[in-house]
Formats: structure tokens, C-alpha cells, sequence
């Protein structure tokens, strides 16, 4: 810490001391979220969810304030219910949808979506764990989208409850409307495993698909979510602080699912790939595979399968729609509160050679068959 050798610590200094306090006990609090969800029986996909619930809810950042209705530290109880709660992720992120009437009333308004969020987690706690979760699509207009965590789903659904508003398309599921565009964004939702529950006739009964994204940037992002590193460090350390965590966290080799804290991210293609009945050998069982890459005309094609005309289709890239962040927990503040501009490091520069070959090994089959490049996002 003592960088100018002066054997005093300067206000410079000191900031960075608090900084990397601050990001040590963000990262044992995911840690101890992480434990406490395996001790409970969910995956650390499902905790990641219940998560993105609270970060919706909590827009004022005032958590005790919401302790009673989604506390922090959820009973066994709340966290059975966490994986019909995480439509919130998204669902709630559409809280910047607003009609343009100012006569009628707004259908996206906090407190009706609070008020449906209650309901389904009352719901949910009488709900046995067998019960499917899968949502498909609106009963005007099945279909079914995949979530692989740190895809781009939030953003890409936003863009679709957007473009279901903007072509006039009725979306409700027994005749009450739907605000999350009929996904239940359940990153625990993999192909095989929905197929082995429904059957494949109805899996295979509607238009469904998946973005991809390349391992390399979906671990980066984990490990910001996960407190790993602070995107608003200099370049320097944010490299040491994830190089680190990395060498610490992901194993030498293994499978997606089998690799520690970062197991909950799977593959893409365990959300796009499974073996249908009466075949030994995997095949690709989504009609789509997007790219989050090339993620405006990967929509449009989503909007085709889906028959909307192109003049409704509303790009993931515009304005109206929400970009979700992924937050490492450490941010750096002014003394005004507000949030300092973040120092963004290529994904390229992050990794050295040893944890960027353990990313091909692990993921190997994600990079043959989409073609996936360290670098490309």
C-alpha cells in the first residue's frame, strides 16, 4: 500500500486500502451467500437469481427497509420460493416501461408488480419442488427462450416485452396479462432436464432459442458478480484482483457444470443440445442459436420466427431498453454518492495464457461448435 515508499499512508493510499477492504468483504459475503445456498439444496445459479430479485427491489439501496417483504437473509422457507421469484430479474427491470396515455392506467406500475411478485411467492411456498417452472411464452403466442446466466437474457427480454407491446401482440396466460413476456428466466433450465420433465412433444411444440456468449466474457462477468474484481479500478489492479481470483476459483480442468463458484454458468450448449428420444447422440434441440456478439440481427431473427414485422422489432441496443449490469459489489462512490466511471479492460487482457486455456478446456465444446473467440466481446 505504501506506494511512494514514505512509510506513511496518505489519503491516496488510504483509499485504495478501503477499496480493497470493501472488495474482500463483498467477496466473503457472496462466498458465505453461496454456502448458505448449498446448504439449503440450491444450485449457485438459483442463488444468483434470488439475487437479481433483490437488487430489483432494492432501487433505493435501502435493504433493511425491504427486510420484511425479501429479507437478506432468506429462511429455507423464502428460498424454496427464490427460483418462482426470479421472473423479478427481468420482469421487475421493466419498470422503465411506461405507457405514453396518461389517461389510462400504467399496466407496469411498481406497485401492481409488487403486488403479483407477493402473490407468486406466496404461491411458491406451497408449491412442491417438482412442480415444472418452465414458462412458454404468452397463450396467444407460445415460445420458449433460454437463460443461460451472464448471456445477455435480461437485456434480450426487455427487448422482447418491448417488441410484444409495440406490435399491439396480446401476451396473457389464462386470460390475465403477463409482464415478463411468459419466461420464468430459471438459469437452471436445461435443455435435457425441461425435456425429461414435459416430454419432447411439448418441447418440441413451440419456437424456442438461446443467445450464446463466449466463456471467456461470461466468466469475467461471474467474477465481477461474484466480487472477484472492481471495474472501477485502474487497469493494473483490476487485472492482479482477477487473475488472482481466477487462479484460486477455477480449476485447472473439468466439466461447466463440476467447476466450483462458476458451475451455475453450465455451457451453452447444455440450454441449445440434448438427446431426443429414440437418438444416442446429442443434437441441437432450440430452433435458434443467437449471438450475443451480433446481438441486433440475432433479434431480428428472433422477431421472424415470431412473425413480428420488422418495423415492431425493437433492437436490444435501443435507448428504451434497460441494459442489466452486473454489479461486483465494491463499486467506487463520490462523497455525493454517485457512482465514479468505471475503467473498462479488455476481456483479451484480463487472462494469461494458463487461465485462458483453462477456459478452452473447460468450455471446449461451447468454442467448437459456435466458434467462439477470446476477445470477441
Amino acid at each position: 500500500m505504501d506506494t511512494d515508499g514514505s512509510t506513511l499512508l496518505g489519503f491516496p493510499e488510504f483509499e485504495v486500502l478501503a477499496q480493497r477492504m470493501v472488495e474482500a468483504v463483498s467477496s466473503a459475503r457472496v462466498e458465505e451467500d453461496l454456502r448458505l445456498g448449498r446448504e439449503l439444496g440450491f444450485e449457485a445459479d438459483q442463488v444468483a437469481s434470488y439475487h437479481g430479485v433483490f437488487d430489483h427491489l432494492d432501487a433505493d439501496g435501502a435493504a433493511p427497509a425491504h427486510s420484511a417483504a425479501l429479507p437478506l437473509r432468506p429462511s429455507s422457507d423464502m428460498m424454496r420460493g427464490a427460483r418462482l421469484l426470479a421472473p423479478a430479474c427481468c420482469g421487475l427491470a421493466a419498470l422503465a416501461l411506461r405507457t405514453e396515455v396518461e389517461s389510462s392506467p400504467d399496466p407496469f406500475s411498481a406497485e401492481q408488480r409488487l403486488g403479483e411478485l407477493a402473490e407468486r411467492h406466496a404461491a411458491a411456498l406451497s408449491w412442491p419442488s417438482s412442480k415444472p417452472l418452465t414458462y412458454w411464452g404468452c397463450d396467444e403466442l407460445p415460445f420458449r427462450m433460454a437463460m443461460p446466466p451472464h448471456a445477455a437474457t435480461c437485456t434480450v427480454s426487455q427487448a422482447l416485452i418491448w417488441t410484444i407491446r409495440e406490435s399491439g401482440m396480446r401476451c396473457t396466460r389464462g386470460g390475465k396479462p403477463l409482464k415478463n413476456a411468459g419466461q420464468s428466466h430459471d438459469h437452471g433450465d436445461l435443455a435435457q432436464k425441461v425435456m425429461n420433465r414435459i416430454g419432447w412433444s411439448k418441447f418440441n411444440s413451440s419456437v424456442s432459442w438461446v443467445f450464446g456468449k463466449d466463456p471467456w466474457s461470461r466468466i469475467v462477468s461471474a467474477a465481477a458478480w461474484m466480487g472477484g474484481f472492481n471495474a472501477t479500478e485502474m487497469p493494473d489492479e483490476q487485472i492482479r484482483a482477477f487473475r488472482s481470483y481466477l487462479y484460486t476459483k477455477l480449476p485447472e480442468q473439468g466439466t461447466p457444470s463440476t467447476v466450483g463458484v462458476f458451475n451455475y454458468l453450465h455451457s451453452i450448449s447444455d440450454y441449445a443440445y440434448a438427446v431426443p428420444p429414440g437418438r444416442t447422440e446429442e443434437k441441437q434441440v432450440v430452433t435458434y442459436v443467437g449471438s450475443v456478439k451480433d446481438i441486433s440481427r440475432s433479434f431480428k431473427h428472433v422477431c421472424e420466427l415470431l412473425g413480428v414485422r420488422r418495423e415492431h422489432c425493437v433492437d436490444p441496443n435501443d435507448p428504451r431498453v434497460g441494459q442489466h449490469k452486473i454489479s461486483s459489489g465494491g463499486l467506487k462512490v463520490s462523497a455525493d454518492g454517485k457512482q465514479l466511471p468505471t475503467h473498462r479492460v479488455r476481456t483479451v487482457d484480463l487472462f494469461d495464457d494458463e487461465l485462458r486455456g483453462r477456459v478452452a478446456r473447460i468450455w471446449a465444446k461451447d468454442i467448437e461448435r459456435f466458434g467462439f473467440v477470446c476477445g470477441e466481446l
